[in-house]
């Protein structure tokens, strides 16, 4: 029989039959089939054979024999043959085809699974089958295309539209995946992996009263469903709803414990375990757990290594990401790509997420010697796509984070393949050969839990746009809706960044600063209302909290921005863009240096700029520096001279020795494949 892949289903076909008026011998073969006696099975069905050789049941039945007996090649010569002899029998060709598949030759099963389709145009068996044979190949509009069939002829069935759901989400096509997983749950009421899809694909597209809603459900359903009770978690992160938060998390790391411990797949993505979790050990365990389910499809990978020197003069590298849009990483990448020295470097950008017509789209696009819009192509094409351009070295950008297609890399289109940028931590992915890093986000003793060969930044691996503008318009206070005498700490983080750990520093510090306020990110009104409560379970006005609107003009952020005293880093996740844009805004960021990649960024940038005294090395140290810039307009007005400095001498800002910098990495990277040698860390 076919085998499901992931969440693929398919009927169990091929059973033993027998025609009416059957001889004793085949009476015999057939109930030695039935009963499990698999040996005297093998040899009826010979003794048969040999004496009618294109007996098409007896083919079909033998070839169900040898494949249960562990012999596929038997199996496939004999059905092979019922189809030589049976040319216009359908369920010939579908019969080879389902073991063409078991047996990974899927081009072949393809095929087959055409000609019976051929021949029986509402084969909904054939369709369906031709659908998962597509989706193992990452081809997944012509698989969709055959779900769709499979439904036209077959009508509404519930694993059929789970399949085709899940083709969609393979292709980051969240609101069609919706669709078909709401009808799959309709059809189903009482499945909780249907309903866990419609929560899951409720929360890609951020609709997240009604994600939750729909992974309560699971849990009143399977109360061990761990995927559910994982997701769920984090969308209470999301919303700043901690006792959920504390319900919940004792059961999500006791399901990723026993998964590991039992090396089964742990719920819990390697996303949300850094955002949980700051021991790198752990978080190395559940990324790799996390990474071995994207198999290469069935392409043959490159050869790492060039046979030969390349004749091209520059080396070409490509970036792949889901976010050339108005996102943080498309705020770093445009700068970069933009001072790249044309003279050895040639720069192709694969994009495949939203395109925004943004201005940062249009920077990356025009920017670019090649840009290819790969959202319309699937995984299978834009793997071909990749590889006929040649790339030296390319450069994911995305990673495990929200959109990513992770089935391009592992095809490993490029001999070389880095990750950078999208996601704070080591890949565990075989295919990524290096990681582009520095000696702060990681420093010796964390080497061992990095899979990759590091690639360290002389100085921050972060490269700041230092070309970004800032609105000049005139803007007050009061225009921001802030208090005009008031001392305004700020920490724009998203809300999964900020804990209860962070939240109770903040309210020490607000406490201690008494003219103080705490200007937030507005995120939902369900996170709004929770963080105010929270502050006043905390004996603090819940006015004292003030939440900014969402700006799109950048420059109009940045300056906004600026209107704050002190920014309050968040602690187990640090801002990243977030840091960087107080920066570059003249604002002062306090942090504390954390155990792991994501809570040490907002420290690498300040070395960078040279200001490690806003670097503290523990809570307590955090909270005492924020009271004393709270309490001491001079010391805020010393260290923002400070910074003004930092951005017009220190390295942070310096985008063009950065981007030198990064250029000289890759250009290493380059030679050591040309050269033939394996991947090994670089420091320039």
């Amino acid at each position: 029989m076919m085998a499901p892949t992931g969440k693929l289903k398919t009927k169990k076909l091929n059973k033993a039959s027998t025609p009416d008026g059957t001889s004793a011998i085949d009476t015999e073969a057939l109930a030695a089939l039935q009963s499990g006696d698999l040996q005297r099975a093998e040899q009826l069905y010979r003794d048969i054979l040999a004496a009618r050789p294109r007996d098409l049941l007896a083919l079909n039945n033998a070839a169900l024999v040898a494949k249960q007996l562990g012999q596929p090649q038997l199996a496939l010569t004999r059905l092979t043959k019922a189809v030589r002899y049976h040319p216009g029998m359908a369920q010939a060709h579908f019969n080879l085809g389902n073991t063409l598949a078991e047996m990974s030759r899927l081009d072949e099963a393809i095929a087959a699974y055409r000609h019976a389709i051929e021949l029986k145009p509402d084969y909904v068996k054939a369709h369906l089958n031709l659908g998962i044979a597509f989706d193992k190949q990452h081809r997944f509009a012509d698989a969709a295309a055959a779900y769709h069939r499979a439904l036209v002829f077959g009508g509404d069935h519930a694993e059929t539209h789970s399949n085709l759901g899940n083709c969609y989400k393979a292709q980051n096509r969240f609101r069609e995946a919706l669709t078909h997983f709401i009808c799959a749950a309709t059809l189903e009421p009482h499945r909780a992996e249907f309903i866990y899809d419609v929560g899951m694909a409720r929360f890609e597209i951020r609709d997240y009263p009604e994600a939750a809603a729909a992974l309560e459900r699971v849990l009143e359903i399977d109360a061990s469903h761990a995927g559910a009770a994982s997701l769920l978690l984090y969308i209470h992160q999301i919303a700043c709803n901690w006792p959920a938060v504390a319900r919940l998390r004792p059961l999500v790391s006791a399901a990723t414990d026993a998964a590991l411990a039992q090396g089964r797949r742990c719920a819990e993505g390697p996303l949300e375990s850094l955002s949980r979790d700051a021991d790198p050990a752990r978080n190395a365990l559940v990324t790799r757990d996390f990474a071995a389910q994207f198999a290469p499809p069935a392409i043959a990978p490159l050869p790492r290594r060039r046979a030969a020197r390349s004749s091209r003069q520059r080396l070409r590298v490509g970036y792949l990401s889901a976010d050339f849009r108005d996102h943080a990483v498309a705020h770093v990448m445009a700068g970069i790509i933009e001072r790249h020295d044309r003279s050895c470097i040639e720069v192709f950008a694969y994009g495949y997420g939203v395109h925004d017509s943004s201005s940062w789209r249009q920077r990356i696009e025009a920017g670019s010697d090649r840009f290819v819009d790969l959202t319309a192509i699937d995984d299978h094409a834009a793997i071909e796509l990749i590889r006929r351009d040649d790339i030296d070295v390319l450069v994911d950008l995305t990673l495990w984070t929200r959109g990513s297609r992770p089935r391009i890399c592992a095809a490993r289109p490029a001999r070389v393949q880095v990750q950078y940028l999208g996601f704070p931590g080591s890949s565990w992915a075989p295919q990524y050969d290096y990681a582009i890093v520095d000696r702060v986000v990681v420093p010796p003793d964390h080497r061992p839990f990095w899979s990759e060969a590091l690639a360290f930044m002389t100085d921050c691996y972060f490269v700041p746009d230092a070309s970004q503008p800032i609105a000049d318009e005139q803007l007050t206070r009061l225009d921001a809706g802030l208090p005009a005498d008031a001392v305004v700490f700020c920490s724009l983080n998203q809300g999964y960044k900020i804990d209860r750990t962070v939240f109770d520093a903040w309210a020490e510090i607000l406490k201690a600063v008494p003219n103080a306020v705490l200007w937030l990110a507005d995120g939902s009104q369900v996170t709004v209302d929770n963080l105010r409560q929270e502050a006043a379970a905390r004996g603090l006005d819940p006015q004292r909290l003030i939440f900014a609107e969402r700006i799109d003009d950048k420059a109009a952020h940045l300056q906004r921005v600026g209107l704050a005293d002190v920014a309050l880093d968040t602690l187990a996740y640090n801002g990243h863009t977030t840091t960087s844009d107080a920066l570059w805004s003249g604002v002062p960021v306090i942090t504390a240096q954390g155990r792991h990649f994501a809570s040490r960024v907002s420290a690498s940038m300040l070395q960078a700029c040279g200001m490690p005294g806003l670097i503290a090395q523990d809570v307590r140290e955090y909270v005492a520096l924020a009271i004393d810039l709270g309490l001491s307009e001079s010391r805020r007005g010393d260290v923002r001279t400070q910074l003004a400095d930092a951005r017009r001498c220190g390295a942070l800002f310096d985008s063009g020795r950065a981007v030198r910098n990064l250029e000289a990495l890759l250009m290493k990277m380059g030679q050591r494949d040309r050269a033939g040698l394996d991947p090994a860390d670089i420091e320039m």
